[in-house]
């Protein structure tokens, strides 16, 4: 496996939750289970290589993934929340960093931080 010297990158996410506990239509608290898509387009340079050039890489990978929102203040009155998401995931990767280029297995753990707009 190459270092990288220089990666920069652009990651595109789509998601859906089903939230267990959904009596009003606003950002709520609690668990939820969703499905998330990341697709991830790079460009990157080796760092073995004096002279190495620019090349681009793509990853893409499919997630079910269970989660817990929680808001910053208790009384849920403020915009700052936490996302804490884990679950299983298919990843295809082709780019020159990584050593394999087919479909394999992905262990995904995301810590998002939001901010709602109301």
């Amino acid at each position: 496996m190459e270092r990288v010297g220089q990666l920069n990158g652009l990651r595109l996410t789509s998601e859906m939750r089903k939230y267990f506990k959904s009596e009003e239509l606003k950002p709520h608290t609690g668990l939820f289970v969703s499905i998330e898509w990341d697709n991830i387009i790079t460009q990157s340079k080796l760092s073995n290589y004096e002279t190495a050039e620019l090349e681009y890489g793509y990853r893409t990978s499919l997630s079910a993934n269970a989660g817990f929102k929680v808001f910053w203040d208790k009384d849920m009155s403020g915009n700052l929340t936490f996302d804490l998401i884990a679950g299983p995931a298919l990843i295809y990767a082709d780019a020159p960093y990584i050593d394999k280029r087919n479909l394999g297995g992905w262990l995904n753990l995301d810590l998002k931080i939001g901010y709602v707009f109301r």
